[in-house]
């Protein structure tokens, strides 16, 4: 239970502080707002799209997926509008995914039982946000589900997007989301971004389903960036152990497409990390 109640602190922590901030330092950049339904899920997904302000109409551009879109959604805006006026990497079509209601919910009910339905590939009655959310959990699968089938059609259709170049965002609970997307959709990104994944998440699941999951694969043409905050660490989870763990499993099968970088972020922690690693690891898989 130890366990649980630090991640669940940090967690909360986290998103609050990143929501106030974002709320008082900048006017948010343009973006679009869609609400799709999911067959799949059976619920309503919000949608944020952030389109190349100045679109070439002959041209498509790679995409951008962020969960956790309330909070971290204007972050990776603002650092690929940075990339791009620097001349360091191409637009960017920027996709987030939230739900209705966040916004007004702050966090609250609607944010905690949604990503723990979505974010997580187990389900567990224990930890987390507490045993009522935890029976939600185990959607991770479903949730990609709409993704590959339900959102990636969507934005062919109504985006100048180039399907074949799609990059995934996740921190904490988005970042376990992320990570699961990697071992088990391979082929729907080929490029993750995974910042302080809560790999603890069922007993350290993902390190057990990296054996199973890649036993059979002759390759992962996959970039990946993985990161944590230097004191994300504690008697109870130990995030930077845990993404140098996991990015050496990866390196054992000595796939000869897969490349991946991994800094520990010094003087960090969970609610500090995420803007310097998303600014270091979008300029690594765009480069």
């Amino acid at each position: 239970m130890r366990l649980s109640l630090t991640c669940l602190a940090m967690t909360t922590f986290c998103f609050v502080t990143l929501a106030q901030a974002s709320n008082s330092e900048k006017t948010e950049l343009p973006r679009e707002t869609r609400v799709i339904h999911s067959k799949l899920v059976n619920i309503d997904y919000k949608i944020y799209v952030s389109s190349p302000q100045i679109a070439d109409k002959k041209k498509k551009y790679p995409v951008i997926f962020v969960l956790d879109a309330d909070y971290f959604f204007p972050i990776v805006q603002e650092i690929m509008q940075e990339h791009s006026s620097k001349k360091e990497s191409g637009d960017a079509i920027i996709v987030g995914i939230t739900y209705p209601g966040v916004s007004e919910d702050k966090h609250g009910p609607i944010f905690e039982r949604s990503r723990t339905r979505d974010y997580t590939p187990t389900h567990v009655t224990y930890g987390g946000y507490g045993e009522e959310y935890q029976k939600a959990s185990g959607g991770a699968d479903t949730f990609f589900d709409f993704i590959e089938k339900e959102l990636f059609p969507y934005i062919e259709l109504n985006y100048p997007a180039l399907m074949s170049d799609r990059t995934l965002v996740g921190i904490s609970y988005g970042g376990l989301a992320t990570s699961f997307a990697l071992l088990t959709r391979t082929s729907d990104f080929q490029k993750y971004l995974i910042i302080s994944p809560s790999l603890w998440w069922d007993q350290h699941l993902l390190m057990r389903l990296e054996a199973e999951k890649t036993k059979s694969k002759k390759d992962m043409p996959v970039r990946v960036f993985l990161s944590a905050g230097e004191l994300e660490q504690g008697p109870s989870a130990d995030m930077p152990e845990d993404v140098r763990k996991f990015s050496g499993l990866l390196h054992v099968h000595n796939f000869p497409s897969y490349q991946d970088s991994v800094w520990i972020a010094p003087n960090k922690t969970h609610h500090t990390v995420f803007k310097e690693a998303a600014k270091r690891g979008l300029a690594y898989l765009i480069q």
